[in-house]
């Protein structure tokens, strides 16, 4: 099949992993010469200043109706009467509310493919495919593990992403799972063959890494302070409020070490109480969005791995191509095998904070060679990944 023209859809442009996969991506597609085209329903996030000026961006309007909820009611007939009624009346994403418009923008342009990023992504692609006159090549990508998603996700929405996922992702041209695990769980939850999913691991621009890595630090970080550092959005997944807890039993015996948060989110607020309630209101560092984290990374003690679960974890390869030591909750999803079981990484058991402090004081005293780390960070290099997705929107994988 020949594609010139692309789509990518995802839900916001916000700071992280999955936007800025999107973001590598996205420079690699265009480089290759395809016409690029990234439709979200929120753009206004860090990810669109990243986005060359050659990728078009469209800001999906999300409408004052609930056609978009209706129509995923209508695809569970099965599903019991508060199901159906939390579909058609409770809050839905915005990508949701947004249907109708990417269904007429999706007309207009015309792409040869569209490459879905992440769960809602997904499910919006594959339902406005079906009224779509002129219907491009869906590429359905799934970025975490759908299971953990629905057991701990705080809104009805997400618990419905199993049987949602199960009505509407046959009927993608193909499904990509961003490691095994997430494979695995995706065909447990909905009955795709397992041979259907495709794993392609996230990729990691290496030569931008590691020029990130050189800049220096902020002007205002005082360059006699050690520090820990986590990154990411700040949301429940990610469970920063454990990082605060584990850098709590360390704190009082390494008056020098702070602890460094990079990422925005809606859990900033309750992060920041914690931090004062443990009385260290002034060495947890909540940063906001840094575009180049390496620089953190590059000189951090240790890179913190929290969540509560991880589809891939992009921000452990990238810490691994900077030569951070990494301490990770061992929860599902591909953070185990990133670390191959803990060669690359130290692995301690989930909300274990203690194990987590006990780990870093161990780390202290033998810091692991910062070569074999960014050695293990090669193996998810960009063009492999690229070769991967072109072949998966041209059909010929």
């Amino acid at each position: 099949m020949r594609v010139e023209r692309l789509a990518l859809l995802v839900r916001s442009l916000e700071g992280g992993g999955m936007q800025r996969n999107l973001v590598n991506l996205a420079r690699a597609l265009l480089a290759r010469g395809f016409a690029l085209d990234v439709l979200t329903a929120d753009p206004c996030g860090p990810a669109r200043g990243e986005l060359p000026r050659e990728a078009r961006i469209h800001s999906l309007v999300c409408g004052l109706g609930r056609r978009g909820a209706w129509a995923l009611a209508r695809c569970l007939p099965e599903a019991g009467i508060l199901d159906r009624l939390a579909l058609r009346f409770g809050p839905v994403p915005r990508l949701v509310g947004a249907l109708p418009d990417l269904l007429r923008r999706l007309s207009a342009l015309a792409p040869d493919a569209l490459l879905a990023f992440g769960t809602q992504a997904n499910l919006a692609a594959l339902l406005a495919a079906t009224r779509l006159r002129q219907r491009p090549r869906i590429v359905a990508s799934e970025h975490n593990v759908m299971s953990r998603v629905r057991d701990l996700a705080p809104r009805h929405f997400r618990r419905l992403y199993p049987a949602l996922a199960r009505r509407l992702y046959p009927s993608a041209d193909a499904v990509v799972a961003v490691s095994a695990a997430v494979a695995d769980d995706l065909a447990r939850l909905t009955d795709l063959p397992r041979e259907r999913i495709r794993i392609v691991p996230n990729p990691v621009d290496l030569t931008a890494i590691a020029a990130g890595a050189t800049v220096p630090l902020p002007a205002d970080w005082p360059p006699d302070r050690d520090f820990l550092l986590a990154v990411g959005r700040l949301h429940w997944q990610k469970g920063f409020e454990a990082a605060i807890a584990a850098f709590a039993r360390l704190a009082a015996q390494n008056p020098k070490l702070d602890l460094v948060v990079l990422g925005e989110g809606p859990e900033r607020a309750r992060l920041r109480h914690l931090a004062r309630a443990a009385g260290l209101g002034g060495r947890v560092h909540l940063r906001g969005f840094d575009p180049n984290p390496f620089r953190w990374m590059a000189r951090a003690r240790a890179l913190l791995l929290t969540s509560r679960s991880e589809g891939f974890g992009h921000v452990v390869v990238e810490a691994l191509a900077c030569g951070c030591p990494i301490v990770a909750f061992d929860c599902p999803g591909a953070i185990p095998f990133i670390l191959a079981g803990g060669r690359y990484g130290v692995l301690v058991p989930e909300n274990d904070v203690e194990a987590m402090a006990a780990a870093l004081e161990v780390l202290a005293l033998s810091p692991p060679e910062r070569e074999l780390l960014r050695a293990r960070a090669r193996d998810f290099a960009l063009a492999p990944v690229i070769d991967d997705y072109c072949a998966l929107l041209r059909g010929v994988a």
